[in-house]
């Protein structure tokens, strides 16, 4: 078998070694700084996101108050109206 010659053996080693270490050394130096900088990008942007949630959370908040408030007074002028009203008749 090819494979198990002892001729072309220590060839194979060499070249497994050396595309091995290729590939190791392109990974180390091109990808992981690149999937390195993604991630960094994607936690700056879910910072920032995560913080205008909190603003806008707060701003809901504050236009539910007022929401409330004006539905609270309508209604009590409402009420007025239908007891001026009762009461004309």
């Amino acid at each position: 078998m090819p494979q198990f010659d002892k001729i072309t053996f220590f060839t194979q080693i060499f070249w497994l070694t050396i595309i091995f270490f290729g590939f190791y050394f392109l990974t180390l130096r091109i990808f992981i700084p690149e999937i390195a900088a993604v991630l960094k990008t994607r936690k700056k942007k879910l910072a920032v996101g995560t913080g205008g949630v909190a603003h806008f959370s707060e701003e809901l908040a504050k236009v539910e108050g007022l929401t409330n408030s004006i539905l609270q007074l309508s209604s009590m002028v409402s009420t007025r109206r239908i007891e001026k009203t009762i009461s004309s008749l």
